[in-house]
């Protein structure tokens, strides 16, 4: 792979793609490996920027074809990256996955990849952002902290409305020289912690 994996996790809501998608359109040597599905589009999507939209029939010949580096069925609809995403041009590649995602990502490229993990500053943030996309997976982000501590190596924190500010954060980390506090393993406590927050 020519490309520079870079695997981005966080709460629904967080602000992954937003950042992605800025940091996409800013630089010319940074993309997304945009997933296909077998969903409908929601109103705001565009093919071929948030989702590849096939039928069943299609999304299987590309299965048989080995045509995936992961894939899945989630909520009764598939999903999968294709090889092809990782591999069209060197630069940076954004891969947007959901923590159990990690489990598909093959051990040797997993290691070589860089690992971010982004959190809200607040958990009052992180439940009005998820009510605002009609999303309840509050107890599965609270769930899924400690695998973030085993399986990442970054954190970016996101503060509403600065935008900016996290796109820096991630340069950062991608330039080899990310703060101390940036690592995962100094914001155990942080984490570990952040869902007994009272508002």
């Amino acid at each position: 792979m020519s490309s520079t994996l870079i695997v981005v996790s966080g709460p629904s809501g967080v602000g992954k793609t937003t950042i992605i998608h800025a940091m996409c359109d800013r630089f010319s040597n940074f993309r997304e490996a945009v997933a296909c599905t077998t969903r409908s589009p929601r109103a705001e999507e565009v093919e071929g920027r948030d989702y590849y939209f096939l039928d069943d029939e299609t999304f299987s010949s590309f299965m048989a074809a080995d045509k995936f580096f992961i894939s899945e069925t989630y909520d009764n609809h598939k999903y999968g990256i294709l090889k092809s995403e990782l591999t069209k041009d060197d630069g940076f590649v954004f891969l947007n996955i959901g923590i159990p995602s990690l489990k598909l990502i093959p051990p040797a490229i997993r290691n070589g990849a860089i690992t971010i993990y982004m959190m809200p500053s607040n958990l009052s943030d992180l439940k009005r952002w998820m009510q605002d996309r009609g999303d309840g997976r509050l107890k599965a982000a609270k769930n899924e902290r400690f695998e973030v501590i085993k399986n990442f190596e970054y954190i970016v924190i996101n503060h509403d409305g600065k935008l900016e500010a996290s796109i820096t954060q991630v340069l950062t980390i991608l330039h080899g020289d990310p703060p101390i506090h940036a690592r995962i393993e100094n914001n155990i406590c942080f984490l570990e912690h952040f869902y007994d927050e009272k508002e």
